[in-house]
């Protein structure tokens, strides 16, 4: 089973994608926050979208806040949630 397979089954219930909180996105794993303008949500999109179509696929968590460490080779570090107010409207942008 693929890497980002497995990573999508395992956080199928909040608990699992809170636990993220501490760790670091890798090449299958990419957070998000949910921009609130139309156009930052399309690039947002295509950019995550775009990066694991070129690699080996993978799973963007949207509600979660991740930073880039002190040094830009650093992975990003998740770490927060940041609940969408309306999930099924974002469902349904998605």
């Amino acid at each position: 089973m693929p890497p980002h397979t497995e990573l999508f089954d395992r956080l199928q219930d909040a608990a699992a994608i809170v636990a993220l909180i501490g760790s670091t996105e890798d090449l299958h794993l990419d957070c998000k926050i949910w921009p609130s303008k139309e156009d930052e949500m399309q690039r947002m999109l295509a950019k995550a979208l775009c990066g694991f179509a070129n690699a080996d696929g993978g799973a963007i968590i949207i509600g979660m806040q991740a930073r880039r460490g002190p040094d830009k080779d650093d992975p990003d570090l998740i770490e927060k949630a940041v609940p969408v107010s309306d999930a099924v409207a974002v469902k349904s942008r998605i």
